[in-house]
């Protein structure tokens, strides 16, 4: 080989080194685009597996990411993807948790981890033995000091990846991190929006768009669906004997009655003032009635205390169940409205069923 060979061969080699770099932080800029408009951590998930696994295309790679819950310490969501099998996102607590080996390395260290083998790696050797695993770079997702998960690439050869691996993976995290706090300011933002501050239920307006969602669903597939309004009895003079702190703490505790009383898939609302409302899902008359006196004797058996002494506060409710008459939620929701007033009417503290005698006294 002369002289000019070599160096040709120099350029040629220089000239694909930066092809690659140039392609590599090409996807990074890339991917810094599509995150910027990601509002879904699902959806944050795929892009970063996928530029990656794109990006690295290591052959016979293993791509893992995990998002972790710091309150049980394991992965709240976990994906594993290679280039001979589909994508599988999932939740695999067991398998996937941040206490494997090399997991707990980078959730401990709060870094970066290269290993380029590991049964000649001192801080592995014990697992390496039972390992597949021989080569991996993995970097954390770091937000101050907490961590949020990790990305890792993996292979069952020795000697795959190069400490610049490392660094651009590390890259690829910082916008996993940025991204996932841009998600979870969005759900805030998004959860203030719909939320009443003091109880924590949902605002009437949102409430509305969800009846009204539920009410078209529960017609098209003949669902049985219930409302309840409820009411707090004699609230504005409560709230003018013990002062408005006290008031809200009796919303609040009101509030937490029904939100350990209905089931997840229900929806409950602060309606306004002293008013809230209840949405059963699949639930008919006779389940709705069960649930509203469960709640009218849990709200009776609040123990409030004001100026040192326990008060207590009762409800009524009034309750109604969709019937196809029923053509808009503003019906539906007067006719639970109406049975509220009877219950008033009867002398509060009770449960009433629209177009229905009494229940419960």
């Amino acid at each position: 080989m002369n002289d000019g060979q070599m160096v040709y061969e120099k350029i040629q080699k220089a000239y694909q080194t930066n092809q690659i770099k140039i392609q590599r932080y090409t996807a990074l800029n890339e991917l810094a685009r599509s995150l910027a408009i990601t509002f879904k951590i699902q959806d944050v998930i795929i892009l970063l597996i996928e530029t990656i696994s794109k990006t690295f295309m290591v052959a016979g790679g293993v791509y893992t990411l995990l998002l972790f819950d710091s309150s049980i310490g394991k992965a709240i969501h976990a994906v594993r993807y290679s280039v001979d099998t589909d994508m599988d996102v999932r939740l695999n607590r067991e398998r996937l948790n941040r206490s494997e080996a090399f997991n707990a390395w980078v959730t401990a260290q709060a870094k970066n981890l290269f290993v380029n083998d590991a049964s000649s790696d001192f801080r592995f050797q014990n697992f390496s033995v039972e390992s597949k695993i021989k080569s991996l770079v993995s970097a954390p997702f770091l937000a101050g000091n907490e961590i949020l998960g990790l990305i890792r690439m993996e292979s069952n050869q020795p000697g795959v990846f190069r400490q610049d691996d490392a660094r651009l993976l590390s890259n690829f995290a910082d916008l996993g991190t940025v991204a996932l706090e841009h998600v979870a300011l969005y759900r805030q933002t998004i959860e203030l929006a719909i939320t009443d501050g003091l109880t924590g239920l949902y605002v009437q307006r949102y409430y509305k768009e969800r009846v009204r969602d539920e009410v078209f669903r529960a017609l098209e597939h003949q669902f049985p669906l219930c409302v309840l309004m409820i009411d707090v009895d004699h609230f504005k003079s409560y709230n003018d004997r013990y002062g408005h702190l006290v008031g809200d703490r009796v919303l609040k505790s009101v509030a937490q009655v029904l939100k350990e009383t209905i089931r997840t898939v229900d929806l409950a609302a602060r309606y306004g003032g002293e008013e809230f409302s209840v949405l059963l899902l699949k639930t008919p008359m006779d389940g709705a009635d069960k649930v509203a006196e469960r709640i009218r004797q849990g709200i009776q058996e609040l123990e409030i205390f004001a100026a040192k002494q326990a008060t207590h506060v009762t409800v009524s409710i009034g309750v109604a169940e969709l019937n196809p008459s029923l053509k808009n939620v503003e019906a539906f929701i007067d006719l639970a409205d109406q049975a509220l007033y009877q219950a008033k009417a009867d002398g509060r503290n009770r449960v009433r069923l629209a177009r229905s005698g009494p229940t419960h006294a």
